[in-house]
């Protein structure tokens, strides 16, 4: 009986050492040299004959899934033999006696022993409770010992103190790999505008060892203390070390406005491959961030820029008319303090309003700049302004733009305007007649259709103490001194008002055809007040510009405003791109317009045109929303039109605005629009079928299956595909859309490119049809018959799974996977 005990436990140990084997993957030991700094001071406790543990670091992070506590062990071995590590384990627990889950760091599961003389570092970490904090943790080390009841024996218990986190500005040695780097913060700048605070980090990285480190996995996070964890983006894709080098990264994040008050920290973490967990190399506190002061202008700053120092300093501004609209001009001085050549950052330069709007300023030569070292270079920039005032409560804001076009920029430095000289704020026209203050809004020139128009816009104002009656309108256009036909002009009031109160306002507009082809320069407009059957005629005023109107460019933020009464709004781009097609191309832009009115109401109605670099024109047709939207309420505007394939869309300008009505029925033409210079990019195509934007929607497909199918149940005549999918309300699904949008799921076999299926599908409530339903876990079913089908007989290429947006016809490719046959492909 004895015997067969002993032999039942002899099973039982073999199988929890064949337990720990599968577990883990045995290879060679990875040696790090025992660390120089002393250890009297950090936890220790013995776990064999001269074979000390002791805690190295503590971390506790943030993560999608809640809090996770890291510890890092140093195993110093002063024996003369080796530790066999498999012997050894470690438990993550807390104050209150309860013990986490441990795991140990991928890497470290081939540290199969510790060497005699040297430190061996083993890192062990756990996911804890919401609210614990990392005082309240400490970790067991144990040894298995098989003739106890529960096979483990405890050595020591290491506990851990404070936050883990380096203070502000501090310095911090790290372990990444078999390597030692140290770490430091040593600057932000912070910018805001109305929605988000733009975050930029400093952070130099020294490798502490004797080989190069390669630093590309490693991740860089902004957490909120026990909340919320945002990604930074690094101005560089890869970063090499060389021994004892030191390099300057880069970091920039955008994080909402309602955080910024809180305290965050930056975490540097690594991946782990299995379990897509994030475990932190080092933790440092920053501080708490305000925005950045403006750098004085002819005082110098220093940019670092990819690893290298770029010295900064703004000139004075001027302000000049051009072209009957103001432009601000600004010289920068640029100097190179590294010992090699470097070509000219791509730096982005804006004036920022105090509100928040971005004001592009680009180089006025388009020449190659090279930045010799300790040479300094000059720049000019200018840029188009709404007006001189501004520059009071404006400054220019630099960004980093580092990786190519579709690359994001890091927000640099911000410095304060100083005007020189100015010519003194624009006034527009304003004449006084009978208790009304009329002031010229602009005369612009708009193309519409095979013609121009010149529309000039004027704001009536009540200026007396008592309501009034709007003005009969009348005049006529005087276009480089010859004068147009009054028959020919016509005046329209964009305001639905009855009477005009005390200090209120309505608006007008006059136009009149003018010939595409025709040069302008000198635009007059002759405003009478007149009768009903314009007989008896008073003049008002003469309003005159020197040139047409300039549209203005929005700001990267800045929101178009409907001002006409009962229709006021606010309306942002959102975006544009360009569907391909077979004969023609197709452009379709969106715009976000908000009702800025205390009740509900229809939206004013939008025109528009896009206009290339060559200024060839083709008008838009926009979406008319016919429902009613409440106060603050939020609709997605469409606009679109088929682009000959030879347009040259290198660079195309959308412009936009609020529409009116032509008389004789004529359509609609645009009155002072806006434009957006943004270029026109190939949309980017997601790798996988995860998170694809539907509307108000995003759409995710999962355990796809494509198998043969036989319709008749005998003779394979078709393809089967199956898949589950989730489509659930994105963050902006208080928005209704204007138009509809469809998708189009594309099969195609990758070893015959004859055999291609589509479906079209909607946004719909009935899963049955051909519709995509708002839920989660949903099946779908497909099956496609083809007589090519009968003759297939490869499968080794797979298939690959298309998903198109769909909009007039026109499809553009969003997502695409390569699968295989007879699985399930997630």
């Amino acid at each position: 009986m004895n015997h067969y005990f002993q032999k039942r436990s002899r099973v039982i140990q073999l199988c929890l050492v064949l337990s720990l084997l599968i577990g883990y993957t045995i290879a060679p030991n990875n040696r790090i040299e025992a660390a120089a700094t002393a250890t009297s001071k950090k936890p220790t406790t013995t776990i064999a004959s001269n074979v000390q543990a002791i805690l190295y670091d503590a971390q506790l992070v943030t993560q999608e899934q809640g809090k996770l506590a890291s510890f890092t062990i140093a195993i110093q071995n002063d024996s003369s033999n080796s530790l066999q590590l498999l012997d050894y384990w470690a438990k993550i627990k807390s104050k209150s006696g309860k013990t986490y889950p441990t795991k140990l760091k991928e890497a470290d599961k081939t540290k199969v022993t510790a060497p005699s003389k040297g430190t061996t570092y083993l890192t062990y970490y756990a996911s804890v409770d919401n609210q614990t904090k990392l005082a309240d943790l400490s970790i067991d080390l144990i040894k298995w010992d098989f003739s106890s009841s529960n096979y483990e024996s405890k050595l020591g218990t290491l506990n851990a103190s404070g936050t883990g986190s380096t203070a502000s500005y501090g310095v911090r040695e790290m372990l990444f790999g078999n390597n030692k780097l140290k770490g430091q913060v040593k600057q932000y700048t912070l910018y805001k505008d109305s929605q988000y605070g733009y975050l930029t980090v400093d952070y130099s990285l020294e490798n502490l060892s004797l080989s190069s480190v390669d630093l590309t996995p490693v991740n860089y996070f902004a957490q909120i203390d026990g909340g919320s964890v945002f990604a930074f983006d690094k101005n560089t894709s890869n970063i090499t070390l060389k021994a004892r080098e030191t390099k300057m990264i880069t970091l920039s994040v955008a994080i909402p406005l309602k955080n910024l008050s809180s305290k965050f920290s930056l975490v540097l973490s690594t991946t782990e491959e299995q379990s897509k967990t994030n475990l932190p190399i080092g933790v440092f506190d920053l501080p708490a961030l305000k925005p950045t002061v403006a750098v004085k202008p002819n005082v110098t700053k220093a940019l670092y820029l990819g690893g290298n120092t770029l010295n900064v300093t703004a000139g004075d501004s001027f302000v000049s008319l051009a072209a009957n609209h103001e432009q601000l001009s600004t010289q920068f001085v640029l100097e190179n303090t590294s010992s090699t050549k470097l070509p000219l950052p791509a730096l982005e330069f804006y004036l920022k309003t105090k509100e928040g709007y971005l004001y592009p300023l680009t180089r006025d030569s388009d020449a190659e700049v090279v930045l010799l070292p300790k040479i300094k270079q000059s720049i000019q920039l200018s840029g188009q302004i709404p007006n001189s005032s501004i520059l009071k409560t404006s400054e220019i804001v630099v960004f980093y733009k580092n990786g190519g076009e579709d690359s994001k920029s890091s927000f640099l430095s911000n410095f304060a305007v100083a005007v020189k000289t100015a010519t003194g704020e624009q006034s527009s026209a304003v004449a006084q007649y009978n208790g009304y203050e009329v002031r010229q809004e602009s005369i612009q020139r708009t193309p519409n259709d095979l013609t121009d128009l010149v529309v000039a816009e004027f704001t009536f104002k009540n200026t007396t103490t008592q309501a009034k009656s709007k003005l009969q309108l009348g005049g006529h256009f005087i276009v480089d001194g010859v004068k147009i036909d009054p028959a020919k002009s016509t005046i329209v009031v964009l305001d639905d008002v009855t009477t005009v109160g005390p200090n209120q306002s309505y608006k007008v507009v006059a136009y009149t055809e003018v010939p595409y082809t025709q040069v302008i320069s000198k635009i007059e407009f002759v405003m009478n007040e007149t009768d009903a059957d314009k007989k008896n005629e008073k003049q008002i005023h003469i309003f005159s510009v020197d040139a047409p109107t300039q549209a203005i460019e929005l700001g990267s933020n800045e929101a178009y405003n409907i001002t006409s009464l009962g229709k006021r709004a606010e309306v942002r781009f959102v975006k544009s791109a360009l569907y391909k097609g077979t004969s023609s191309d197709f452009f379709y832009a969106e715009v976000e317009y908000t009702n800025k009115e205390r009740r509900a109401i229809n939206p004013a109605q939008l025109a528009g045109y896009i206009q290339n670099q060559n200024d060839s024109i083709i008008d838009l047709t926009f979406s008319e929303y016919k429902e009613k939207v409440m106060p603050n309420g939020k609709v997605v505007i469409s606009a679109w039109t088929k682009v000959p394939r030879n347009f040259e869309k290198d660079k195309i300008s959308f412009y936009f605005g609020e529409a009116f009505k032509l008389a004789d029925d004529k359509g609609t033409a645009v009155v002072k629009p806006v434009f957006t210079d943004y270029a026109i990019k190939e949309i980017a195509v997601q790798k996988d079928l995860k998170k694809i934007g539907f509307m108000n929607n995003s759409l995710d497909i999962r355990y796809v299956v494509a198998t043969m199918h036989a319709s008749d149940g005998y003779a394979i005549d078709s393809v089967k595909v199956s898949f589950e999918y989730d489509l659930v309300e994105s963050e902006d699904a208080d928005r209704a859309f204007a138009e509809e949008h469809k998708l189009i799921f594309e099969f195609v076999d990758n070893d015959y490119k004859d055999i291609v299926f589509t479906k079209e599908l909607a946004l719909g409530k009935d899963n049955n049809k051909d519709e995509l339903v708002v839920g989660k876990k949903l099946q779908k079913e497909f099956v496609f018959q083809n007589q090519l089908v009968t003759h297939k007989n490869e499968y080794a290429k797979g298939f690959t799974i298309n998903v198109y947006d769909s909009f007039q016809g026109f499809k553009t490719l969003i997502a695409s996977q390569n699968m295989q046959w007879g699985t399930v492909n997630d």
